[in-house]
């Protein structure tokens, strides 16, 4: 393909971009389902969650909430391994990709997911977008 071609691609592409798409759909959001109260975040409400079938359009669920950051630690040298707390409680989280230290207390969208170690299953948040 020549320059000029190339040219007019983009030029059509934008054109049609301008027409197709509204300021909202450019703009950045986060959907979350609400915020979980801690006694409703469960090993058995994760696994309630993983054993639906999730896709395009019907995204698996995600939550809001506010954390106080007790301890973390970098693992595998990109990842960063949590413990959370709030009202009382005590969450394991990861944070896939990430390994920038948080402060002492965020805000975070994050899945409920069972994390299997040595034959068992426990509770893990796996945050998708901290503030």
């Amino acid at each position: 393909m020549h320059a000029g071609a190339l040219d007019e691609f983009r030029a059509t592409l934008e054109s049609v971009a301008r027409e197709s798409l509204t300021p909202s759909d450019l703009a950045q959001r986060i959907d979350t389902d609400g915020a979980l109260d801690p006694d409703e975040m469960t090993c058995e409400l994760a696994a309630a969650i993983q054993s639906q079938v999730w896709g395009q359009g019907f995204p698996e669920p995600r939550f809001f909430g506010r954390f106080a950051v007790e301890a973390q630690r970098v693992v595998a040298e990109r990842h960063l391994k949590l413990t959370l707390a709030a009202d009382g409680r005590r969450f394991s989280a990861i944070r896939f990709g990430s390994p920038d230290p948080l402060p002492a207390s965020i805000e975070a969208v994050y899945r409920l997911d069972l994390d299997a170690y040595q034959g068992g299953e426990s509770l893990q948040l796996t945050l998708e977008y901290v503030s």
